[in-house]
């Protein structure tokens, strides 16, 4: 089922930059905040998250193979 949402533009600048270190869609990316979130136990905001991913390089396989490991 897909659902609308309407976000600021600086939010979805942020979230876009998610998406694009993530090499998957906006879903993926709000889905990876949203389990970031619930495995720190405590508040992160997507411009704290934002650039946790730049150190290192992670493509959609990648990804697919670790959240199968959780």
């Amino acid at each position: 089922m897909v659902k609308v949402l309407t976000i600021r533009d600086g939010v979805y600048d942020k979230l876009s930059k998610v998406k694009s270190k993530l090499g998957g869609s906006f879903g993926d990316a709000i889905e990876h905040l949203i389990d970031s979130y619930n495995k720190s136990g405590k508040e992160a905001s997507i411009g704290q998250l934002a650039g946790s991913l730049q150190k290192v390089k992670i493509n959609r396989r990648t990804l697919k193979k670790v959240m199968e490991n959780l």
